[in-house]
């Protein structure tokens, strides 16, 4: 079965998905690019891909926007016969209360989820996000605390879990441990929306 860049299993893919996906995930987390496009040509390439769909619908979702919201609630719809692991249950599960607006339901079978599946960054930016909308910037620290130290520098995406321990860090007032991280994560991650807006607002408020 085919994975992704952080080694979880895929279920409907095909090889030629696997590529796309991965870049729109990066899109996703970075904040940066076409994810909708790149989801999209992953779809074209596999139209059984459950993360491909899943992916896409907590790109939707995060826009807080109502339309985005109801194409969102009909991608989850349609991804219920799909076969999925365990993995994509789970985020099946989550956004299932996401595209009701559920956020915080959504947010606590997330947290479930990454304690078994750390290097999951579809998962930690969908948390964090739903998190930004609740206030509850706190967690966004705390969930990266827990996942990063099962990390090693050199795998794909470290610079976007850094990048998410910074921005907790920097709500929660530790604004030099914040700028600190956000410009090792800026380093690795040069067009990352969120190491970027963390040193701004270290900067502001320092």
């Amino acid at each position: 079965m085919s994975q992704d860049a952080q080694g979880h299993a895929l279920s409907g893919t095909t090889l030629e998905a696997v590529g796309p996906y991965d870049e729109a995930v990066r899109a996703f987390n970075i904040v940066y690019g076409d994810a909708i496009g790149l989801f999209d040509a992953a779809l074209a390439a596999a139209p059984q891909f459950a993360m491909a769909h899943l992916g896409k619908a907590w790109l939707l979702t995060g826009a807080n926007d109502p339309g985005l919201l109801v194409q969102a609630r009909a991608i989850v719809d349609s991804a219920r016969p799909m076969v999925r692991n365990e993995r994509e249950r789970a985020h099946l599960a989550a956004l299932s209360h996401q595209v009701k607006g559920a956020r915080a339901a959504a947010v606590a079978v997330l947290d479930r989820h990454l304690m078994s599946y750390p290097f999951d960054l579809v998962a930690h930016q969908a948390a964090a996000l739903a998190d930004g909308f609740l206030g509850r910037f706190a967690w966004v620290r705390d969930r990266s605390a827990r996942a990063l130290p099962r990390w090693s520098k050199d795998q794909p995406g470290y610079g976007t879990m850094l990048a998410f321990h910074g921005f907790g860090c920097e709500e929660a007032g530790d604004y030099a441990r914040a700028e600190d991280e956000s410009r090792e994560a800026a380093a690795l991650e040069p067009h990352s929306f969120w190491p970027h807006h963390t040193v701004s607002h270290v900067m502001e408020m320092t």
